[in-house]
């Protein structure tokens, strides 16, 4: 669990809360919802060492497979980097999942096999991240 006082919790916590805006969802033809408040209450850092070296390798190969020199993508989100120097358009975004589901995915990551499973499938078989914590609170139990 992050600290209140730690910088990490002090920027999650304020772009979660501004993150917001009316949305469907998540059934197709649902009606808009007004935009929720928020109230952060804790924030789990949640690791994976091995999922964690997974992503890296992944970073790196795709820094190889286009030469260091990715399009640099427009997105109205924050902006990550893995290793410094290296922008391979890597976003912080939000991924909505029934607070029983959330231990297996620490462990487990998220596991394109279950893509639709949960919430339907409106776009096609996938994993969906939001840039707006909103749109992934739909989701959520």
């Amino acid at each position: 669990r992050l600290d209140r006082d730690d910088p990490v919790y002090t920027h999650l916590e304020a772009r979660f809360v501004k993150q917001v805006t009316r949305h469907r969802g998540p059934k197709d033809g649902d009606p808009h919802r007004e935009a929720p408040q928020f109230k952060v209450t804790r924030i789990e850092q949640i690791y994976s060492k091995r999922l964690q070296d997974k992503y890296l390798a992944e970073v790196c190969d795709v820094a190889g497979l286009c030469e260091r020199k990715a399009a640099r993508l427009e997105v109205d989100a924050v902006r990550v980097a893995s290793f410094d120097g290296l922008d391979v358009n890597e976003f912080l975004l939000y991924h909505g999942a029934p607070s029983g589901l959330i231990t297996r995915l620490a462990a487990q990551g998220l596991d394109p096999r279950n893509a639709g499973s949960n919430a339907g499938k409106l776009f096609g078989c996938g994993t969906y991240l939001a840039s707006l914590s909103s749109k992934s609170d739909i989701y959520t139990k």
